[in-house]
C-alpha cells in the first residue's frame, strides 16, 4: 500500500477515535458514570454497575476506553480517578460540553452562548473561569518568565498586570525575579482569586491589587513591565491600541509589554488553536484573536522601538508571546 494510502487511513482511523473518544467521555459525564468514585476513591466495574444500576459489560467496557483516555487508571480489576480528573472542576468538568452544544444555533442565528466580553457580564464569568485557566496557563506562565529572564537578568521589576485574572502571568515573574512586585488590576470578584493564589504561593506582600475596569483604572509610572495575558482577543482594535498607548507611558525606558496569547502556529497545538478560536466566538459578542503583526502594528504606534514574538513550544502548545520595548 502507499504511503498517502496509509496517510488517508491514519488520518480515518484519528478522526474515528476522536469522535468515539468525545461520545464516550460526554455520555459517562452524564450517565454518572464517575460519581460513584466521588464516594469510594477504588472500585471494580461490577460496584460501579451496581451502584448506578447498569449493566455490567457495557460498563467495564466504558471504564477501560476512559482508562485508555487518561481519566481512569485500572490495577488488579480496581479503578480510580486519574490525576487530571481532579482538576476538572466548575465550567470545565464537562470539557465545555454546553459551549459546543450551543453551536448549531451559533451557525443558523449567530447568536452566542454567553457575552463574557461585555462590561455587564464580564466579572461574574471570569471569577468562575479564572482558577481553571490558572493551572492551564501555568506551564506557559513559567516558560514565559524564563524566556524574559534572558532579558532582564536578575534584576527586581516592577510589574503591571492588566487583566490579571488569577495573577498566573505576574506571578511566574515574581517566583522568578525576586525582589520584584506586582500591582494586579482586574474585576473585585476575579481577583478574589487571585488573592488567594497569591497567598498559597507566599507572595502576598509583594501584590498590590485594584479592582475595576482596567480601561478606567489608573497604571502609574514607573513599570518595567506591563502584562495582558488572554487579554487583547476580548478587546476591539480600538481599546487594545488605547491599552498599549496607557501602557507606554507606564513604562521606564528599556520597559517591556508583554503580550500572551493564542499565537502559536506549532502544529502540536493546531487543532486546540482553532477550536479555542471557535470557541471564543461562542462565548464572546466580538472575541477575536488578533495576529501577532497586528499587535506589532499598535506597539509601534504607540512608540515601542522593538518588537518580538515568540511561540512557547509547552503544553498546550497554543500559546505565544509578542512584547515591544519603549526606547
Amino acid at each position: 500500500m502507499e504511503n498517502s494510502q496509509i496517510k488517508i487511513l491514519d488520518d480515518y482511523f484519528n478522526l474515528m477515535t476522536i469522535n468515539g473518544s468525545a461520545y464516550v467521555f460526554n455520555i459517562a459525564h452524564k450517565m454518572g458514570i464517575f460519581k460513584p468514585f466521588m464516594q469510594s476513591p477504588k472500585l471494580s466495574s461490577e460496584e460501579v454497575a451496581g451502584v448506578l444500576k447498569y449493566g455490567h459489560e457495557p460498563v467495564k467496557h466504558i471504564l477501560d476506553t476512559l482508562c485508555g483516555l487518561h481519566l481512569l487508571e485500572e490495577s488488579n480489576g480496581s479503578y480510580e480517578m486519574a490525576p487530571v480528573m481532579k482538576l476538572m472542576t466548575g465550567n470545565y468538568e464537562n470539557l465545555s460540553s454546553d459551549y459546543w452544544e450551543h453551536l448549531p444555533e451559533f451557525l443558523m442565528k449567530g447568536t452566542p452562548y454567553k457575552k463574557m466580553d461585555t462590561v455587564e457580564n464580564s466579572e461574574q464569568e471570569y471569577q468562575v473561569q479564572v482558577k481553571s485557566l490558572e493551572w492551564m496557563m501555568k506551564p506557559s506562565s513559567f516558560y514565559g518568565a524564563q524566556y524574559f529572564a534572558k532579558m532582564f537578568g536578575d534584576k527586581a521589576l516592577n510589574i503591571l498586570d492588566l487583566g490579571a485574572g488569577s495573577g498566573v502571568w505576574s506571578y511566574a515573574f515574581l517566583n522568578t525575579f525576586k525582589g520584584s512586585k506586582a500591582t494586579l488590576i482586574d474585576w473585585e470578584a476575579v481577583l478574589k482569586v487571585a488573592k488567594s493564589s497569591a497567598e498559597e504561593q507566599g507572595l502576598g506582600s509583594r501584590v498590590e491589587f485594584k479592582s475595576g475596569n482596567y480601561h478606567e483604572t489608573d497604571f502609574g509610572e514607573g513599570r518595567d513591565i506591563v502584562i495582558l495575558g488572554n487579554v487583547t482577543h476580548i478587546e476591539s482594535e480600538e481599546n487594545c491600541q488605547n491599552l498599549f498607548d496607557r501602557a507606554y507611558k507606564s513604562l521606564k525606558p528599556g520597559g517591556a509589554i508583554v503580550v500572551y496569547d493564542v499565537f502559536s502556529k506549532s502544529e502540536k497545538g493546531k487543532v486546540s488553536a482553532s477550536l479555542y478560536k471557535l470557541g471564543l466566538c461562542l462565548r464572546t459578542e466580538n472575541g477575536k484573536v488578533h495576529s501577532v503583526e497586528k499587535h506589532q502594528e499598535w506597539m509601534k504606534n504607540s512608540g515601542f522601538d522593538k518588537t518580538e514574538y515568540h511561540t512557547m513550544d509547552i503544553t498546550p502548545y497554543t500559546m505565544g508571546v509578542v512584547y515591544g520595548v519603549k526606547k
